[in-house]
């Protein structure tokens, strides 16, 4: 009803439905988040069954564990590529201009965005003014393009960082399970 007769190919109509948006996220995202926490404490007590894993040996690598599903899912939230180069995240997307209707940091509470996924999300914004602006020149093009390039390295390379320190206190089985399950490459 709030988005009857607005025309979504319009500046203002697209303003009115980020806005809608917006205020349907803010009254959504703690309930969204309390489904995210209980899904998450599901997945790890049946993947601690799987690894055949004391609860105690769980609980010292968990913490290894949400370092790696958290960069997974906070790309996810932020980058439209998120779904090509991070197939198995805990968010699908690629649609373009989803991130636009709300605040990442609301799906996230008091979890901090990690500085390689805040950098990707301001380049990817300022990527989207100027390809937006038909005034832009070529090399702003351009140095939009590298910067938002050299954010994504700069999450690879934080979540080959994550993804190799949990390896390291991994049996070749409990690995395999992992990178079977999309959480480890």
């Amino acid at each position: 009803p709030e988005l009857e007769g607005i025309d979504p190919t319009s500046p203002e109509g697209q303003e009115k439905i980020r806005v809608v948006m917006q205020k349907r996220m803010e009254v959504e995202a703690p309930k969204i988040r309390q489904r995210m926490a209980e899904n998450q404490a599901n997945q790890h007590a049946e993947l601690n069954k799987q690894m055949a894993m004391t609860q105690e040996e769980f609980d010292a690598i968990k913490p290894l564990l949400i370092v790696v599903e958290n960069l997974r899912s906070q790309k996810g939230l932020v980058d439209n590529n998120a779904a090509r180069s991070m197939a198995g995240g805990a968010f699908g997307g690629g649609n373009r201009g989803r991130n636009n209707f709300f605040n990442p940091q609301m799906m996230l509470g008091n979890t901090k965005l990690d500085p390689t996924v805040t950098e990707i999300q301001e380049s990817a914004k300022a990527l989207k003014s100027l390809v937006d602006d038909k005034q832009t020149n070529a090399t702003e093009l351009t140095s939009a393009v590298a910067r938002l390039r050299k954010a994504r390295d700069g999450f690879t390379a934080a979540l080959d960082k994550a993804q190799k320190d949990l390896r390291a206190v991994l049996t070749p089985q409990q690995e395999a399970l992992l990178v079977d399950r999309g959480t480890l490459e």
